[in-house]
C-alpha cells in the first residue's frame, strides 16, 4: 500500500473550488506563517463568505457572528506585545484570536464583502459593565432611525441593543 500526502493547498483546491486562486494562496501564506490549522481558518472564512453572498442580510449577519465567534479571545498585549493593536482579518484570522477591535473589524469586513451597505453598519464602542471597561462591537441599522442589532464576540446571540443591558 502506498500512501499519498497531498500538500494542504491541492486538498483546499480540489475540495473548494469556489474559493478563488488568490484566496487560496492566501491561506497557503497564513498557514506557512501561522500553521495548518490558521490556512484552514482562512479557506473557511472565504467560503463562508462565498456561500452567504446571496443570502438575507439576517442570515449573512447570523454566518459572520458565528463565524468569528469560533475564533479566542486574546489581550493584545498578551497576542501581540502591545497596548493596543487593531489586527486586520487576515491577521486575526491567522492568529486564531483577538480582542473586542478585532472581532468587530473582522465581521464589519465580511459584511461589506457580502454587500451589506456601510451606512448600516458602525463599530461602536460601548462600557461592558460586568468587565467594567471599553468594549467594541458591532452594530447593524436595519434603517436609520431603527435601533441596531448587535454583533459581539461576548454575547453571541445577536440581540436588539434595548436588550443588552449589560452593555
Amino acid at each position: 500500500v502506498m500512501l499519498v500526502v497531498l500538500p494542504l493547498l491541492l486538498i483546499a483546491t480540489l475540495l473548494q473550488a469556489d474559493v478563488s486562486q488568490k484566496y487560496l494562496a492566501l491561506a497557503h501564506k497564513i498557514g506557512l506563517q501561522h500553521g495548518e490549522r490558521a490556512e484552514r481558518r482562512v479557506i473557511a472564512w472565504r467560503t463562508m463568505v462565498d456561500e452567504t453572498q446571496g443570502e438575507g442580510v439576517i442570515d449573512q449577519l447570523n454566518a459572520v457572528n458565528d463565524f468569528f465567534n469560533m475564533m479566542g479571545f486574546v489581550d493584545d498585549i498578551d497576542l501581540w506585545g502591545k497596548k493596543d493593536y487593531w489586527a486586520t482579518p487576515v491577521e486575526f484570522l491567522g492568529k486564531g484570536a483577538g480582542d473586542c477591535e478585532d472581532f468587530t473589524i473582522a465581521k464589519y469586513f465580511a459584511l461589506r464583502e457580502m454587500g451589506v451597505p456601510d451606512e448600516k453598519l458602525r463599530l461602536v464602542y460601548v462600557k461592558a459593565k460586568t468587565l467594567n471597561q471599553h468594549h467594541m462591537v458591532l452594530a447593524y441599522y436595519h434603517k436609520p432611525t431603527s435601533v441596531p442589532v448587535i454583533l459581539d464576540n461576548l454575547n453571541k446571540t445577536i440581540l436588539p441593543a434595548i436588550k443588552r443591558p449589560d452593555l
